[in-house]
């Protein structure tokens, strides 16, 4: 009995502290923001928006620009995002090195392994598995198209999130 609490209080103890580090990273962030004096953060791959909400609890309160390509999340996450008037959503796009139409892998897992890759032979994309359930078009821009268009205030912090596409967002 008392190796089983023992065991039980230890699991409990590391899920505890495993959630500490994960909301110490967006006070981290946020205080990073803060020093460098960054005027935007551009979160890049948003899904729900979970990051700019947290990032926000986090103590930010400069603008953020949301990036979704995914229709069914990009419309979760402008009603989240709605509520604050410094968050922006800009509209249903991939960031990426090419402009153009490509098809948007989208995956059974709540769009979270969604992407413009193919997913690896067995239903992995890494290490999450999923399935490919349908196919989305979405306009491919470049960051400097958007950022020349949109004229965001600068300087700019980027989180990029995109299930292995980061280095064509970066190009």
């Amino acid at each position: 009995m008392l190796q089983s609490l023992r065991s039980l209080a230890f699991r409990s103890s590391s899920r505890i502290a495993t959630q500490a580090s994960r909301v110490a990273v967006y006070y981290d962030f946020a205080e990073s923001c803060h020093r460098e004096k960054v005027e935007s953060v551009f979160d890049i791959g948003a899904n729900r928006g979970q990051f700019a909400s947290r990032l926000r609890m986090a103590g930010w309160k400069g603008r953020i620009y949301s990036f979704e390509p995914l229709s069914e999340m990009h419309a979760r996450l402008a009603a989240v995002a709605a509520k604050d008037p410094e968050w922006v959503v800009a509209d249903r796009i991939a960031l990426g090195d090419i402009l153009g139409l490509q098809p948007l892998n989208v995956a059974s897992n709540d769009g979270k392994s969604s992407s413009l890759l193919q997913a690896e032979p067995g239903g992995e994309l890494y290490g999450s598995a999923f399935e490919f359930v349908r196919t989305e078009e979405v306009h491919v821009v470049p960051l400097d198209n958007w950022v020349g268009a949109a004229a965001p205030e600068a300087p700019f912090a980027i989180k990029i999130d995109v299930q292995g596409f980061e280095l064509h967002v970066l190009n």
